[in-house]
């Protein structure tokens, strides 16, 4: 793998096509990973497809949470969109992941969100009942066993992660 596969480039808060893509071919390195959120909420597939032609990997941050069968839907839409990687939710538990993991296929990849970096330790204990070390570390195991290509965490809780 070149090291430019490994960047994940961030296009959040870009909702024009045109002007993510100009941003991207300002920075003149092929092979990134390019992750929308916004530019999908603004376009749906068609910026999925626009990012697909010209080569580049596209990770849809979609943060899919829903009861198992619409969840699958959602993950089968954005697979045949072309996505490469899409996000949910762990707390969507073991059934809903293992779903998505099935909607994916072989051409894409499940990312599983534990908490969300905006967490702090009241809002973790507020919505989880756990600090959000104990979340992760639940959330990251049960994203493994629904079969989860990998989860998205803080680097605040990389060694609870480790320790699994």
């Amino acid at each position: 793998m070149r090291p430019e596969e490994r960047i994940i480039l961030s296009l959040d808060g870009f909702v024009t096509i045109g002007d993510a893509l100009t941003a991207v071919e300002a920075i003149g390195v092929r092979g990134v990973i390019v992750k929308m959120n916004d530019l999908l909420d603004e376009c749906g597939v068609s910026a999925v497809r626009a990012f697909k032609e010209r080569g580049f990997r596209v990770f849809a941050d979609m943060k899919v949470h829903d009861i198992p069968d619409t969840a699958a839907r959602r993950t089968a839409r954005w697979r045949n969109a072309g996505a490469d990687f899409l996000t949910v939710h762990a707390s969507g538990h073991d059934e809903m992941m293992k779903r998505c993991v099935e909607a994916a296929g072989e051409k894409m990849k499940i990312l599983a969100v534990t908490v969300l970096t905006s967490f702090d330790h009241v809002a973790s204990m507020h919505v989880f009942g756990r600090s959000p070390s104990q979340t992760v570390g639940n959330l990251a195991f049960s994203a493994f066993m629904a079969g989860a290509h990998g989860v998205v965490a803080s680097p605040k809780e990389l060694r609870k992660l480790d320790e699994l």
